[in-house]
Order: structure tokens, then sequence, then C-alpha cells
């Protein structure tokens, strides 16, 4: 009981929660679950159970590699619902609470409209500024710095000032007004559709934005 009580006050209240692992050797493990001593909101919150060889923080070590199947496919759940709820927003006939591609998601940021930012891992592009020989500056976002056309004012060759990985970009810009960050793995038709057709980038908004 006192495990139950200790649980019960550490996770009982938290809204994050997503799941709970049990571990330990032998029985016990399988008898805390079975007669309940959990609170039933988090009884309803168990994953599963699995064994472990040792109690302490080599156990939760051990506990957490046994579990990794069942983590990675949770993951995957939950990437998959993002990006499937996006696309309901889309298909509303106003646009709905959905912003997609890298000029249009980088505005709803900057006004602070965006409450889920999703971003792809297969995501290769950098954000430069750059600076020709006679002052001129711009940003422009790029695959590889060797496509780098010339300036459009004078003809001159660019020279790059500032360069930044564009995920950690769009991550910083929503940290700045508190948006959660997801990033979507390409592993499933969801996760390759992101990539594909937004280009690795979209937001699921607080408001919408004109």
């Amino acid at each position: 009981m006192k495990v139950a009580d200790i649980a019960t006050e550490a996770f009982l209240n938290r809204a994050d929660l997503k799941g709970l692992l049990i571990g330990g050797p032998g029985y016990t493990k399988d008898y805390f679950v079975k007669e309940t001593y959990l609170h039933h909101e988090l009884q309803k919150k168990v994953l599963g159970t699995f064994d472990t060889g040792y109690t302490n923080e080599n156990g939760l070590r051990e506990l957490v590699e046994k579990a990794r199947d069942l983590l990675q496919g949770l993951d995957l759940m939950r990437e998959k619902t993002l990006v499937q709820r996006l696309m309901e927003e889309i298909r509303k006939e106003d646009g709905g609470l959905a912003a997609y591609g890298e000029t249009q998601v980088r505005h709803v940021l900057q006004v602070g409209a965006v409450d889920t930012l999703l971003v792809s891992e297969g995501l290769r592009k950098l954000r430069l500024k750059v600076r020709c020989a006679n002052g001129h500056e711009e940003e422009r976002t790029v695959a590889d710095e060797a496509t780098l056309p010339k300036c459009p004012t004078c003809g001159a060759e660019y020279s790059v000032v500032e360069k930044r990985d564009i995920v950690d970009e769009f991550s910083g810009l929503a940290d700045r007004t508190n948006a959660k960050v997801e990033l979507i793995s390409a592993d499933s038709d969801e996760g390759e559709l992101l990539l594909r057709a937004f280009a690795g980038i979209a937001a699921i908004l607080w408001y919408r934005v004109a």
C-alpha cells in the first residue's frame, strides 16, 4: 500500500501523464496490478508490467529498455493522431485551425497563434542570413549552401553571415510563445504526408490568423 500511496501522491494530478510502466522481479508486480492497489484513475493508465532483475536505478533502466517497443508504438500513435487532427482542420471549409508551409507557419508563430508545432524529423534545411559585397542583406532557406543564388538587386555573390538549422529556428520561435513542439517521424503514412505534402512544417492553432 505504501508504494500505491506514493504513486498516487506523485502522479494522480499530473495532467501530462501518458501512462505507467510497472516493473520488478518475481510475481509481486503482477499481484500489485491485479489487486488494484493503485488509485482507479492511475490503474487505467497502466501500460504493462515487465520483469526486471533489480529494484534500484539499474532496474529503472532495465524497465525502460524492456518497454522500448511499447514506448515507440505509443509515440508513433501520438504522432499519427496529431497529423490526423491537422488534416481534419485543413479539410474544413474555412481552413480550420491549421497552418502549413514555412512562410505561413513562421507568421503564425510570430503572432503567438500556435498551439502545437509539427516538424518532420526528416526536414533537412538551413535558414541563412546572407549579405552581398555591396551590403544587400536578406534571409533565405536552402537545403544546401551551394545552391545560394546571386543577389537579385546587384548580381553580386552572397556570403553567409548567420546559419541556423531550420528545426532549431522554428523550435526557438515556438518556445517564445510557449507553443508545444512535436517532432514527427516519417515512419507512418501520416508522417510521410507531413514531410512530402507540407514541406515538413505545420501547426495546429489556438485561433485563426488572417
